[in-house]
């Protein structure tokens, strides 16, 4: 049984004797609740222009370079990666550190978003591994390809939230 109070908001919860304010209207005003860490809308912004370039930039290292890509170009996979970083360092600067933490759990609640970023997750690493192995014995593509794999499931797990979200 939980009591509630009119004047404050707040409700007590019989068992464990606490007292827990009830969801505030800003917070779900903004998209953004008590169990959510961040504003999901952001979230899926940030996600859609990562893929957008991680889908540019692995077709162009793909396409661009060739069969045979030297030591040299590896700095395009490195470029790639930092032109990556900068949106997600930004977002997760914004987030509140007490907020960062809930974040590991935001895949449970939303599996298109963890398969999303996952996906997204695994190809960063992808061009990381090409980047250092071709800095190290030029010539392999391999990566590359599974790369480009990756991005098209992200891109798929992207376009079924677009379909089913309810705005």
């Amino acid at each position: 049984m939980v009591t509630g109070t009119k004047a404050t908001g707040a409700t007590e919860h019989p068992l464990r004797g606490a007292v827990v304010r009830s969801r505030s209207i800003a917070f779900v005003a903004r998209g953004v609740c008590d169990t959510e860490p961040v504003n999901i809308d952001a979230l899926w912004r940030v996600l859609h222009r990562v893929l957008l370039v991680m889908t540019i930039g692995v077709l162009g290292l793909l396409l661009g370079l060739g069969p045979r890509p030297d030591r040299g170009d590896s700095a395009y996979g490195l470029l790639l990666l930092l032109v990556v970083a900068v949106p997600v360092a930004a977002l997760l600067w914004r987030i509140p550190p007490e907020r960062r933490k809930a974040l590991v759990l935001l895949p449970r609640r939303r599996p298109l978003l963890g398969a999303t970023a996952g996906s997204l997750v695994v190809v960063a690493f992808l061009v990381l591994c090409w980047t250092v192995f071709n800095a190290v014995s030029p010539g392999t593509l391999s990566p590359l390809s599974l790369a480009l794999l990756g991005v098209a499931v992200a891109g798929i797990a992207a376009l079924l939230h677009r379909l089913t979200s309810t705005k």
